[in-house]
């Protein structure tokens, strides 16, 4: 999308995996801003909370069609 070569990760990541923790570190915070948030919303209960969480994932893997970060990643992983 933004037209970079693969080589070009290479010069600020030193491989594979760091580019892979910095991904989850990045998806780890717009979770926590986005969609954990909403757990700490004392006004709801429990069932609503939990409702409101799994709504708010689903729009946003669906509507931006990004899919699931954390499946895409366990499937580029393999078994070890």
């Amino acid at each position: 999308a933004c037209n970079l070569k693969k080589g070009s990760f290479y010069y600020y990541f030193k491989g594979k995996e760091e580019i892979m923790m910095e991904a989850l570190q990045m998806a780890l915070n717009f979770f926590r801003e986005k969609v954990f948030v909403i757990a700490q919303q004392n006004e709801l209960t429990a069932p609503e909370r939990l409702e409101k969480m799994l709504k708010k994932h689903s729009r946003i893997v669906s509507e931006k069609k990004l899919g699931c970060l954390f499946g895409k990643m366990s499937l580029e992983i393999g078994h070890e």
